[in-house]
């Protein structure tokens, strides 16, 4: 009976935290236009209203182009912002701490890409930022390819 009651206690103990956690999605919402000025906040309340109908989460970006929601769960995100720019979030504990880690892919052509990777509080307070350029290359079937 004890250990009932301790997996009980337990579980309300689990389900008490969780709660608490906020979803990604909300997160989004609220997000400051400077962290993502392709969107307006109608854009990105857009797109999660979109997406949880089940519709494809398109919407017309500031730049007149098309930005895509094309991933979205209770703890991350993602958003084709143009052919050059994707935008993934994802909620990571990180310590005792709750952030928001968002990761900007630049991608600059086939072979050449830079991640910005930076951490938020979940009131959007810069943690820290880490910036990494990949250059693939080529493989000698692509060169023949072009030539």
């Amino acid at each position: 009976m004890k250990r009932i009651l301790n997996l009980c206690l337990f579980l309300f103990a689990m389900v008490s935290v969780f709660a608490d956690t906020p979803k990604i999605g909300e997160l989004f919402k609220l997000m400051p236009d400077s962290l993502m000025p392709y969107l307006t906040k109608n854009n990105r309340l857009d797109m999660i209203d979109f997406r949880e109908a089940g519709m494809k989460a398109e919407v017309n970006n500031l730049l007149e182009g098309i930005s895509t929601m094309t991933y979205l769960s209770d703890d991350s995100l993602c958003v084709k912002m143009s052919d050059a720019l994707r935008i993934d979030m994802k909620l990571i504990v990180k310590g005792d701490n709750l952030l928001v880690r968002v990761q900007k892919t630049y991608i600059y052509n086939k072979c050449q890409t830079e991640e910005i990777v930076s951490l938020y509080t979940p009131e959007w307070q810069l943690v820290d930022t880490l910036t990494k350029s990949s250059f693939l290359l080529k493989r000698d079937e692509e060169l023949f390819k072009e030539n």
